[in-house]
């Protein structure tokens, strides 16, 4: 596992990052439908991946339509939280000096040892996956 500073740094620049993705998005789709696809697995076989439609889910939260985007993806619509709720959390541990945000992913990430965790996680993502084809995205 990273150290905690280069943990905050790649946070800090990847929280960052999908706010400038995020406001590009917007400005140049406004209220268009958005049919945008950078997903190398759908390009390449036509097939969606577990994430496709994530960047339409986030879009979607962000305009304040939270059904649709958890529909779109719930991945999305769980990063969008993240990036609600990222900053202030990173922001605080930064200022307390309590680093409770690289604990709980050191928590999150170890709890994949257990079987029965992974084995669920696995299974969630392949129902994703199954369902994304079924939507056609």
């Amino acid at each position: 596992m990273i150290n905690q500073k280069k943990f905050y740094t790649a946070a800090l620049f990847l929280t960052g990052s999908a706010y400038v993705w995020i406001i590009i998005n917007l400005l140049q789709y406004g209220s268009q439908k958005i049919s945008l696809s950078i997903c190398a697995l759908k390009n390449i076989s036509g097939y969606p991946c577990v994430t496709c439609g994530s960047t339409r889910a986030v879009l979607l939260f962000f305009k304040g339509d939270f059904t649709a985007a958890f529909l779109m993806n719930p991945i999305g619509f769980a990063a969008a939280l993240f990036l609600v709720v990222g900053p202030f959390w990173m922001a605080k541990d930064l200022w307390t000096k309590n680093f409770t945000l690289y604990a709980c992913c050191r928590k999150s990430i170890a709890s994949l040892n257990n079987k029965w965790i992974l084995t669920a996680v696995v299974i969630c993502l392949l129902a994703l996956w199954y369902w994304n084809i079924q939507k056609g995205l």
